[in-house]
């Protein structure tokens, strides 16, 4: 297929066949795509900020409110007048974390694996990758990993200064045991 687009008033090929048209079309495709870099190594695009992934820094989350191994990746911290932050949250095997809740609602947007999150005195819920859980403000759960499955979600939540999340005790073992087994299906 020989495909031709006019971009900037300037005719452009985006087939081998045009030789040099061709490689200055994949060079505007790429900067565009990536933009000048600003000092702190992100890409600025029409006022559109790219972190790129090779700049985040994976931390483990504390201990005192998780349960076995887990990695945060900080996505997006709150930029006034925005309130919103948002984490990838990566659960080793079994991992969770300890009950709690928010001033403000938490959405969980599941990006990988079989994981669960659970309201105190409900049933679990299962996420996969793809499903959203929209927690309310107030409301005491936790969420991670079901045994003998990694799995990871986005955390967005809108901060309500430093305190927005209240933790509280673990998640009982035997609890825990009773309910993260691999749903059918």
């Amino acid at each position: 297929m020989h495909s031709h687009q006019v971009i900037d008033g300037t005719h452009l090929c985006f087939s081998d066949r045009c030789g040099t048209t061709a490689r200055v079309a994949a060079q505007h495709r790429r900067q565009t795509a990536t933009g000048p870099q600003d000092p702190k190594g992100r890409y600025a695009m029409d006022d559109v900020t790219i972190r790129p992934a090779a700049g985040r820094t994976t931390k483990p989350a504390p201990a005192a409110s998780f349960t076995g191994t887990v990695l945060q990746d900080s996505l997006a911290t709150p930029e006034a007048p925005s309130r919103t932050s948002a984490t990838l949250v990566t659960f080793t095997p079994g991992a969770r974390t300890n009950w709690h809740h928010h001033k403000t609602r938490q959405v969980l947007v599941a990006t990988h694996g079989t994981g669960m999150v659970q309201v105190k005195g409900k049933p679990p819920r299962w996420l996969r990758a793809g499903d959203v859980a929209v927690v309310p403000p107030g409301i005491v759960h936790w969420h991670g990993a079901i045994a003998g499955q990694l799995f990871a979600h986005i955390s967005f939540v809108e901060t309500d200064g430093p305190d927005n999340t209240t933790w509280l005790e673990p998640v009982e073992e035997a609890e825990y045991r009773s309910v993260a087994v691999a749903p059918e299906g």
